[in-house]
């Protein structure tokens, strides 16, 4: 199975609002754009397992990851949640 990621994008607060951009472009995608001479955004994208937007719930989050992690763990397997970032 190897590492699986999950993340979850929140939305920004007043002082983070800015040119740079984070968002969910699709469910597995998130996209980052960052301005760049001439008033172009450059946007690289990076894949995970999940994106979660800002508009998921906590409950949503462990219906979306936690089934295959016990059943994982159920079978033997080593499974480790780590959680980082604010609270």
């Amino acid at each position: 199975m190897g590492v699986r990621v999950a993340i979850r994008v929140r939305p920004l607060n007043a002082t983070e609002a800015g040119p740079v951009a984070v968002t969910c472009a699709d469910p597995r995608t998130i996209e980052l754009r960052c301005p760049s001479a001439g008033g172009v955004s450059q946007i690289k994208r990076f894949n995970f397992e999940l994106c979660a937007h800002d508009k998921f719930t906590q409950e949503d989050i462990f219906k979306a990851t936690l089934p295959e992690l016990l059943d994982s763990a159920a079978s033997g397997m080593k499974v480790t949640i780590l959680a980082y970032g604010a609270t």
